[in-house]
């Protein structure tokens, strides 16, 4: 019983065992292949000194030394190689394949007692329960069934073991053969039915079939045999005589019929090979029904995919079974009954069909005939790819899609999908034989085949309303064709559109026109420089030198050419600019050419160019390579000066210091290849600088708090900025946060003042979801995350079509899923929606709660698989999750990730993106935690993980940051002012604590009201506003003064470090070009953060600013 109990559906069995002395059990029969036993015991100690045979004092002899003792002369590791043995077994197998190794053992028993209880004349003696079989022959004595025991283990095939109860003789057996488990199921029951002495061979010779390879009896599967097949030799009689039964000359042999042709033949064939020993009469009544027993092989045919043919094609015993001609008794039985269905019929699916027809989309079934009928062409006899087919198939079924106008996915991706469909019936067909429809897998492809074969692009509904060909009444009336086409199929196309084919053949005209302009263009613009010579001496007319007017020497004569632009006479071939001697001067060039990265030869090149697409003589400019260095660097420094200055004058009243490093490589400087420190430094704090401003980028000797803190105190010093920060943004190290040397308690000293103490929230978050998938998946070593590797590598095979949603069924869960959905929704709707990947992962948590964003179902190719990016495991888990099936997880997987997928989409998704609001922050934290504690009802082991790790991130549960909550829109007006009264009635200290902030204790009944203390003041101290607001009803407070400059101040200030992560991608991108002086570099990025602020986009409405 005790390796069965890995099984949680046999768990039951060991009710009481906890209050157990000792347990003992053997695996030798159901795990390993020794004889092994395994002891527990609850107190080893009296086993040890009742079974210890060392010799204590008083049984030493006087002659111990002297004579030999033989308990020494052998190693004493029969015990520890078991052990060890065992120990490896459970290594490699694992909780899930143990249990899956148990519950098959079970399951075979359950069979193999299921062809005991199938014959009239056995009986079972007790139920299998664990994979003990117990049987006999029914009212013949205990003699007789002696003697069946006796025979069966005298054939040397199998052993069974003799019981009995009230004097009762039965057998015993277990069958625990692993591999081949499905070929040699029916070993024994073969040798108990076969019990005379005819057809004894036959077991042999089952026992060749079962060792081929796996691949060639892939049509052989479980109950391939329920019913008997005996063959007998010399007999040319019918079985209404067959052998006697041991001990019984009159029972009967019930006629069987074979339940899977392949394999009768199979047998056959192996008999008649050997035809000098047994001579094959007679087969019980079967069917003749396959193509391979009515005609000769063809040798055109896929012979591939014939597993019959190669299975008794192989050489048994030194004869080569050759199976081109049936065999004669196959031949003989084939001439009395005739076939009773076509062979061209192919399983589940129906005939090929040669085209494809009807005014619908066609059906996967539809697809499925045509591709049949192209394998049956006489040019694809060759065993030709079936890619190749299927893209044949995918061509045939566009144009029904294009006359519907809804856009299809690509063509690969079509023929994926057919191929995945082609390789579920495969599947099925491999196991046609079998009666009954297991797990109802047929059924549900049967359904599957009479559906739409979907090749519709994610986007389609999308596209259709996009098409400004389209009416609005015809654009709806396309997405409903389109709906109805998935699922009841009721809707026909009526034809043509004559209207929406006249405006697309004038689109297509149109389009038409604009290439032949394009080429116009083309033409014109090679001919004005075929008369470059002619027109050279234009320059003064055409350009103008602003700083010298009288270098030009136009003439007006040569303005009389002018080629003509057919078609548009109102436009200008040329443009007169005005362009400046010194032209490398211009402060926007030597900026943006800093922010492309393009070095002093690169942009003199560009510029040089430039002027000579306008014919300009370049000896008029004063520009070279040494020139274009020069003016880069005054402007550089020209620009970082006038930034600190205006910096100075007007700082941010209240701002927040942001700094994160890291590791950069040096291949410019005098030791390329060495790394360094490097540190960006920021701050922000409105009104100027609401998504923060670069302060410098220095390089530190080591990453420690100490380093930190000074090289960012001495850039606030260098700014003038020490006095107004307020609040100190980072990342959740060590180095940052720790109690005696970390960089925030440093600065705080530093700035001689207390400040707020405000945590990254993303990084925050990051560490929570990394604590559930390490408790899931254990820890990630590598850089890169192997899971997400493998997933991004076969992404494109995938097929979006019917991604797996969650099943929720607790109703709390079920109110947590409403609120997250709404939340979502709404924020999908913004007027500007957030950003390419968090509105991606907002919609993978709705599409995973089955709900669709308002966009529709958008797939976004994956990303980066390197651990440091945001929101990797979120966004790779939720695809992986939803299509798992395609990816052919194992089911331990499949529920972890489903696990996962619960806590992401219900309670982290919310939470990440609602990370940036400091006024939601202690409220979304406190019910944050208390929704963890009750899901440990539900998830104990991720709950935990998570409680654990928010023990020590309670950052925004502390007194300093707790009446944040007072202007945030998750708390009721009965909870503000719970927080206000305490608030008013907390005495303020004389002065603040300062240093890391104290993290409070939180249960499941505590409010933000119990939060409060003395050094829930500083906010109000901080800004230096009054106290009498609190004491008013909350629907008045946005009238007082105080209470908007406090509203102001917490809706501005950040909470996530995203500013430093900015800064550090920055500092990343441009590390290692340019320039190698480390005051240049500072100067070139306050270049670069200029030209970003002056030109966010390369739109030319942008780049005419």
């Amino acid at each position: 019983m005790g390796s069965a109990l890995v099984c949680e559906e046999f768990r039951g069995l060991a009710d009481g065992l906890e209050l157990a002395h000792s347990f003992v059990f053997n695996p030798q029969r159901a795990v390993v292949n020794f004889d092994c036993s395994a002891m527990w015991f609850k107190d080893s100690r009296h086993v040890v000194e009742t079974f210890n045979v060392d010799a204590v004092l008083y049984l030493k002899p006087d002659f111990q030394d002297k004579l030999p003792d033989y308990r020494h002369w052998q190693i004493q590791l029969g015990r520890r190689f078991r052990s060890l043995k065992v120990g490896f077994w459970i290594r490699i197998f694992g909780q899930s394949d143990s249990r899956s190794h148990r519950e098959k053992q079970v399951c075979l028993a359950k069979r193999f007692e299921g062809c005991v209880k199938t014959d009239p004349r056995f009986q079972v003696v007790s139920p299998v329960t664990l994979g003990l079989v117990t049987f006999c022959l029914k009212d013949k004595g205990n003699e007789v069934n002696e003697a069946l025991l006796k025979r069966i283990n005298d054939g040397g095939i199998i052993h069974m073991v003799p019981a009995k109860i009230n004097n009762l003789y039965f057998l015993r057996t277990q069958n625990w053969e692993e591999l081949k488990a499905s070929l040699r199921l029916m070993l024994p029951w073969m040798q108990i039915y076969d019990n005379s002495k005819y057809g004894r061979w036959m077991v042999k010779y089952w026992l060749e079939l079962s060792n081929l390879p796996e691949e060639r009896t892939a049509y052989m599967r479980d109950g391939l045999f329920s019913q008997s097949i005996t063959v007998h030799r010399n007999s040319r009689r019918n079985f209404s005589n067959p052998p006697p039964v041991i001990g019984d000359n009159t029972d009967k042999f019930t006629k069987s019929e074979a339940i899977e042709n392949k394999a009768m033949a199979s047998i056959i064939a192996l008999a008649e090979a050997h035809d000098d020993k047994f001579n094959i009469i007679n087969v019980m009544e079967y069917r003749v029904t396959d193509e391979y027993l009515l005609k000769p092989a063809n040798k055109s045919r896929d012979t591939s995919q014939d597993n019959f043919t190669m299975a008794v094609s192989k050489e048994l015993r030194g004869h080569k079974v050759d199976i081109s001609e049936p065999p004669p008794a196959v031949q003989r039985q084939a001439s009395r009954r005739p076939a009773t269905r076509s062979p061209t019929e192919t399983f589940l699916i129906g005939y090929p069909s040669s085209s494809i027809s009807g005014s619908q989309l066609p059906t996967n079934r539809q697809a499925f005939q045509y591709f049949l009928h192209l394998q049956s062409l006489p040019e694809n006899t060759g065993n030709p790819k079936h890619q190749d087919l299927a893209n044949e198939t995918v061509e045939a079924i566009i144009p029904f899609w294009q006359m519907a106008r809804i856009k299809t996915m690509t063509k690969y991706n079509a023929a994926q999908h057919f191929m995945t469909l082609h390789k579920k019936h495969r599947d099925l067909a491999r196991n046609k034989g079998r009666t009954g429809d297991p797990g109802g897998k047929r059924s549900a492809f049967v359904l599957e085949l009479d559906s739409l074969f979907d090749i519709g692009a994610s986007d389609a509904i999308q596209e259709i309303e996009r098409n400004r060909l389209l009416p609005r009444e015809k654009k709806d009336k396309d997405i409903r064709f389109y709906q109805d086409q998935k699922t009841e199929r009721k809707a026909h196309m009526s034809g043509h559109d004559k209207i929406f084919e006249s405006r697309s053949q004038q689109q297509a005209e149109r389009a038409a026109r604009l290439q032949q302009r394009e080429e116009q263009d083309m033409n014109l613009s090679q001919n004005f420089y075929n008369f470059s010579a002619a027109t050279q001496r234009r320059t003064a007319a055409d350009v103008s030198i602003w700083a010298n007017p009288t270098d030009s020497e136009g003439n007006a004569e040569d303005m009389d050419y002018q080629q003509p632009r057919p078609g548009c006479s109102h436009h200008q071939d040329t443009v007169t600019l005005t362009f400046p001697r010194r032209v490398m001067e211009c402060v926007d060039i030597c900026s943006t050419a800093d922010r492309l990265g393009l070095s002093d030869n690169q942009v003199t090149a560009l510029v040089s160019a430039t002027l000579k697409a306008g014919v300009a003589d370049l000896d008029k400019f004063v520009i070279s390579t040494s020139t274009t260095r020069r003016n880069r660097m005054l402007t550089r420094y020209h620009i970082s000066q006038e930034y600190m200055a205006a910096f100075s004058e007007d700082p941010p009243k209240y701002a927040a210091l942001h700094w994160d490093g890291k590791m950069l490589r040096d291949v410019l400087g005098s030791d390329p290849g060495t790394t360094s420190e490097t540190l960006a430094v920021l701050v922000s704090g409105p009104p100027a600088y609401p998504e923060g401003k670069l302060l410098g980028v220095p390089v530190i000797d080591s990453s420690t708090g100490t380093a930190q803190a000074e090289a960012s105190m001495d850039l606030l010093e260098a700014w003038g900025l020490t006095g107004v920060i307020t609040a100190l943004v980072f990342d959740t190290t060590a180095s940052n946060s720790g109690v005696h040397r970390g960089a925030a308690k440093l600065l705080e000293q530093q700035l001689d003042r207390k400040v707020f103490y405000l945590a990254c929230r993303h990084h925050i978050l990051e560490v929570l979801v990394g604590a559930v998938w390490e408790n899931l998946f254990g820890k990630v070593k590598s850089p890169e995350n192997p899971w997400f590797k493998h997933f991004k590598d076969v992404w494109t095979d995938l097929t979006t079509d019917n991604p797996t949603t969650l099943s929720i069924r607790q109703k709390w869960l079920n109110k947590k899923k409403k609120e997250c959905k709404e939340i979502l929704q709404e924020i999908l709707r913004w007027e500007k929606p957030p950003r390419a990947d968090y509105r991606e992962m907002a919609e993978l948590t709705l599409i995973v709660l089955g709900d669709t964003p308002p966009r529709g179902i958008h797939w976004s190719r994956p990303g980066a698989i390197h651990q440091a990016r945001w929101m990797a495991r979120n966004l790779y888990s939720m695809k992986m999750f939803m299509f798992a099936e395609q990816l052919e997880y194992d089911e331990e997987t499949v529920v972890k990730l489903e696990r996962l997928n619960l806590f992401l989409g219900l309670f982290y998704t919310p939470m990440w993106m609602s990370s940036t609001l400091a006024a939601d922050a202690p409220a979304n934290d406190l019910q944050f935690m208390k929704d963890m504690m009750k899901f440990k009802r539900t998830d104990p082991e991720i709950a935990q993980a998570v409680l654990q790790k928010l023990e020590n991130h309670k950052w925004y549960l502390t007194q300093e940051v707790v009446p944040f909550a007072l202007f945030g829109s998750r708390l009721s007006d009965k909870e503000k002012q719970d927080i206000a009264a305490k608030l008013h009635a907390t005495e303020k200290p004389d002065s603040f604590r300062r240093g890391k902030p104290m993290f409070p204790q939180v249960t499941a009944k505590t409010t933000l009201a119990d939060l409060v203390g003395p050094e829930s003041h500083l906010l109000l101290d901080t800004l230096g506003i009054e106290y009498d607001w609190l004491l008013q009803p909350v629907a008045t407070w946005p009238r007082s003064d105080d209470y908007s400059k406090a509203l102001e101040y917490v809706s501005n200030v950040k909470v996530v470090n995203d500013i430093a992560e900015r800064g550090v991608k920055m500092m990343t991108d441009f590390a290692n070009i340019i320039t190698r002086d480390s005051q240049q570099k500072q100067y070139f990025l306050q270049t670069v953060e200029y030209n970003r602020e002056r030109f966010d986009s390369f739109k030319k409405q942008t780049l005419k600013k």
